[in-house]
């Protein structure tokens, strides 16, 4: 095996790889980080692994200072998973050898430290734990550990019957006071509510609006706001990724406090919930509710009223001084 920063026609098939992949997502995809345009400009590293003339595995990364004025590599970088992209389920050998390649490449290029989010198997077409024990056999640590809610679809069961009662009927209460649904609504409708949302807790959103409109222009299909309203006003949204061909995924849950007691965040949801089973995904991600170890124990509950599954999301770090 051997490890080389991708060619310019190289980087023009990244994306074909990452959608033939087993585990590769929609936060791997050159197309998606073109978002950022270049803020990271200069500091980007695109590899491939190599068995002969085969690409094998592919990892993005970009570098920044830390504090002390090390070099530090971080995969994903303005995204939410990065980390290796495979071909195959990687073997022990194939594993520990491009483990062995990227650290190699890291003391040649003088990183310090650099940390890593695989996406979990739930995400993968193929289980790839293996490769994780790779990973840590290599010097690799755990450094955050975070959960994230799911939903898996049963064909046999649908999944407004697997919710409980008493939130099946606050939906259809909710359904009765002429909530009107939109899947395709305009960013102009759903931003204010996303920002007024995440504003409670004195943060902005992760997207600026030119960035999320950016992002919904390129990606029509794997994109999309989904919003209820009530006289003509939007008062709750759900930003919907889809992140691989079987999985799509929430990012923004946003409403208006104001409407809150007509239960439209749920009523939403439960739309949301619908459609993706009918148009055939295997599960739908609600995302992580948890920092560190540190749960938002509000929207944890939330979740936990549609979801049927938890799982967790791992970042490893490797430092060379370890």
């Amino acid at each position: 095996m051997d490890i080389k920063l991708a060619s310019e026609k190289q980087l023009e098939r990244w994306d074909v790889f990452v959608d033939a992949s087993v585990n590769g997502t929609l936060f791997h995809k050159r197309r998606f980080l073109a978002y950022h345009k270049d803020k990271f400009e200069g500091r980007e590293h695109y590899l491939l692994v190599l068995k002969g003339e085969e690409i094998f595995a592919q990892i993005s990364f970009a570098t920044s200072r830390d504090e002390d004025g090390s070099l530090c590599g971080n995969s994903p970088y303005g995204a939410s998973y990065g980390g290796f992209v495979f071909c195959k389920p990687p073997s022990y050998q194939e594993g520990k050898e491009a483990v062995s390649l990227l650290i190699a490449y890291l003391r040649e290029n003088n990183i310090s430290r650099f940390t890593l989010r695989q996406p979990p198997n739930f995400f993968c077409t193929s289980p790839i734990d293996l490769f994780i024990f790779n990973l840590l056999e290599a010097g690799f640590v755990t450094v955050h550990r975070e959960i994230f809610n799911v939903v898996l679809f049963d064909k046999d069961v649908r999944v407004m019957d697997q919710l409980k009662s008493s939130v099946r009927t606050q939906i259809r209460k909710a359904g009765q006071l002429g909530l009107r649904v939109d899947e395709r609504a305009p960013l102009s409708d759903v931003y204010p509510l996303i920002e007024r949302t995440i504003g409670k807790f004195g943060e902005r959103p992760t997207h600026s609006r030119k960035e999320l409109q950016w992002l919904s222009d390129e990606f029509p299909r794997e994109i999309s706001f989904c919003a209820a309203y009530h006289e003509g006003t939007p008062i709750v949204a759900v930003t919907n990724f889809v992140l691989t061909p079987n999985i799509a995924s929430s990012f923004y849950l946003s409403t208006d406090e104001r409407y809150i007691k007509m239960n439209a965040l749920r009523f939403i949801v439960g739309h949301v919930l619908q459609s993706a089973e009918e148009r055939g995904f295997a599960a739908y991600d609600f995302g992580t509710s948890t920092s560190g170890l540190d749960a938002n124990e509000g929207l944890l509950h939330f979740k936990e009223q549609f979801s049927n599954g938890t799982l967790f999301r791992e970042t490893l770090e490797w430092n060379r001084e370890r």
